[in-house]
């Protein structure tokens, strides 16, 4: 089938004059493209722009419909909703096309915008000086032999997997000293304690981040700073959405994400002279079923 491109969200055209200039902006929500969908689900359906005021509805079609895509020209990294952010990292990491709108916004610029995210977080730690709590949980799967990933893809894995979770904690840690105490939590993987087949990338994350948090927590020693890391097997969560295999069924096949909260929030109630050091969590029968 073909592929259609069609503008969603506000429009700089028409803005701010007499009318709008005409331009309607209820026609160019994304959930009119549902309709579409159905009636041609072998045409590829890509939703220009980050939508705003209706952002989780395009999320929504883009992640019922398989042929609805979503781009993210138009738009500064910097201004990108938060749960826009989150779903390009997790279940819609594989619907979402990169563009930059030239040339309204040059690939430069794109890019320039992006480093730039780093700066948001003193500005956080300024404006929020009592956070004293660091969970460091973001990561996906992707699962398949070394030779298939190109090199973009090895870094932008590694990035997300493995970097991010170090420059977050880089700024964070010296908060925490500065204050005396605090709880950097980092949740890993029972990848970090045994590299399995079609799991190069993922474990070299898991790897790295075990030897990180475990130096880390040597760094922190003495400075009222506790360093914890939880290596949980398979968690029952949309980790697995993406990917061509999931837990099984049966309650014992899989942790549930209560579980972790529950033993995150024991970890920070836990006594200020206690310091737990690593939790492996597996689920009590291991079952795997293929999608």
């Amino acid at each position: 089938g073909g592929i259609a491109l069609f503008h969603t969200g506000q429009t700089g055209v028409g803005s701010g004059m007499p009318g709008g200039n005409g331009m309607r902006l209820k026609y160019s929500n994304p959930m009119y493209m549902d309709d579409v969908a159905v009636d041609f689900p072998e045409m590829k359906i890509i939703l220009a722009h980050p939508s705003f005021p209706w952002q989780e509805e395009a999320l929504a079609v883009a992640q019922h419909k398989p042929n609805v895509y979503i781009d993210l020209s138009g738009w500064s990294p910097k201004y990108f909703p938060d749960i826009l952010v989150k779903y390009c990292n997790s279940i819609l990491r594989k619907k979402v096309l990169f563009g930059s709108d030239w040339p309204m916004i040059t690939p430069e610029r794109w890019l320039s915008d992006f480093e730039k995210i780093e700066s948001v977080i003193p500005q956080l730690l300024h404006q929020h000086s009592d956070i004293d709590v660091l969970i460091c949980n973001a990561g996906y799967g992707d699962f398949q032999a070394l030779e298939n990933f190109s090199s973009k893809q090895i870094s932008k894995f590694i990035n997300l997997n493995l970097i991010s979770h170090i420059i977050l904690c880089r700024h964070l840690v010296s908060h925490m000293k500065a204050k005396g105490n605090g709880d950097i939590i980092v949740i890993g993987s029972e990848a970090s304690l045994a590299g399995k087949k079609k799991a190069t990338l993922y474990s070299a994350a898991k790897f790295g981040l075990r030897g990180f948090t475990q130096a880390l927590r040597d760094e922190c020693s003495n400075t009222g700073v506790r360093v914890c890391l939880i290596n949980p097997g398979f968690v029952r969560s949309p980790f697995f959405d993406s990917l061509n295999f999931k837990p099984g069924d049966a309650e014992n096949n899989a942790i549930e994400t209560d579980d972790i909260a529950k033993i995150v929030c024991d970890i920070i109630k836990t006594r200020q002279g206690t310091i737990i050091d690593e939790i492996n969590i597996s689920p009590a029968s291991k079952s795997i079923i293929f999608k």
